[in-house]
Order: C-alpha cells, then sequence, then structure tokens
C-alpha cells in the first residue's frame, strides 16, 4: 500500500506577516519514493539522508492547513478504519532552500517537479523565495 504524502504550498502575507494556503499538493499525487526520502525523509525504507526530515508543523502555519488538519480530525471520528496517528512525516522546506540546493534539478518529472513549478511562479510574481514553501504530511 503506497504512503500518500499531503501538504499545502504557502505564501507569506508581508503586510501581515501571516502565512496564507496558495495551493493544496493533493491534485500533485505524490507518493513516498526515493524523491520524497531526500526530500523529507518519507518513505517505507529510508535509503537517504534527507534535507528537511522531521521539521514538524511550523508554529505559524495558515488558516487552510489547520483547516485541513482539522478535517482529518473530524475524519477519525466518522471513520473506524481511520485514526490521526497515521499522519506523519510533518515537515516543510522554503522555496529558498529549494534554490540553494538545486532541487528543481534533483526531481525528475513528478509531483515534486510540479509543486516545484509552482513556487517558481510565485517567485517570478514578485514573492520572496523566503516567503514561498511548502508544508507536507504523509498517510500510511
Amino acid at each position: 500500500m503506497p504512503i500518500d504524502i499531503e501538504g499545502w504550498i504557502e505564501a507569506k502575507d508581508t503586510k501581515t506577516s501571516e502565512w496564507v494556503g496558495v495551493e493544496s499538493i493533493s491534485p500533485f499525487l505524490i507518493f513516498a519514493g526515493l524523491e520524497s526520502d531526500y526530500i523529507f525523509g518519507i518513505t517505507k525504507v529510508r535509503r537517504a539522508e534527507s534535507v528537511a526530515a522531521s521539521r514538524g508543523l511550523p508554529e505559524d502555519i495558515s488558516q487552510e492547513i489547520k483547516d485541513n488538519i482539522d478535517s482529518w480530525r473530524e475524519f477519525e471520528k466518522e471513520e473506524e478504519n481511520f485514526s490521526f496517528d497515521e499522519l506523519f512525516g510533518f515537515s516543510y522546506i522554503t522555496y529558498e532552500e529549494v534554490l540553494k540546493i538545486e532541487l528543481v534539478s534533483k526531481t525528475e518529472n513528478n509531483g515534486w517537479s510540479k509543486v516545484f513549478d509552482v513556487m517558481k511562479v510565485m517567485c517570478d510574481d514578485g514573492v520572496k523565495p523566503e516567503n514561498i514553501r511548502v508544508v507536507v504530511w504523509a498517510i500510511r
């Protein structure tokens, strides 16, 4: 059974200093694999030292992420075959870090490359790389 990776791409509103959820990464259909292991340490069997593993959720997550996490807690109440404990690997990485360690060139045409494409467009539209991040978690 594959491990799904969920999360949001966020941007920091420089006027309010609050993070805003821009786009869910769920439609990109990202699963645990070599690239997810390398970036976030999310895999069935770790093979690499990860660049952004186990950072946890940022303290200043967007309302969109709060709502998304809360929906998983509600789902737990409705679905007896699901436990919130099945969510793990909470972490994040900024676009500034992605550029610094050249992650774009280390990902193939997959979900992560789509995430980085969205982040690049945001940067091209004037958002500073340090004000763009992707926050992730995995579901067993």
